[in-house]
């Protein structure tokens, strides 16, 4: 089964496994997911979200970066061997599984 594994003291490293996704990740999706794990397995609200990484941007805008961020993550991690997601995404909220 495949890790992610994840570093933010010195340089950014985020892994899946052995497969560095870093480079891949938009700095968005690397806040995106920092954001959800200081949450680990807690709801975090869209609006939340929203206001920490798209404050300047209007709200329909925003709401896109969200999705757009969200799929990006889940195409680049796919689910485990059980289905289960890395994140999980909700109506009104996500959460780091």
């Amino acid at each position: 089964m495949s890790k992610l594994s994840v570093n933010l003291l010195g340089r950014i490293e985020f892994k899946y496994g052995e497969k560095p996704l870093e480079h891949k990740l938009s700095n968005k999706g690397i806040a995106l997911i920092s954001l959800l794990m200081m949450d680990m397995g807690k709801e975090v609200s869209r609006e939340k979200l929203i206001t920490y990484l798209w404050a300047d941007s209007d709200e329909e805008a925003a709401r896109y970066n969200l999705r757009h961020n969200l799929w990006s993550i889940k195409k680049l991690i796919p689910s485990d061997e059980a289905g289960q997601e890395l994140i999980v995404s909700r109506r009104d909220h996500c959460l780091l599984n």
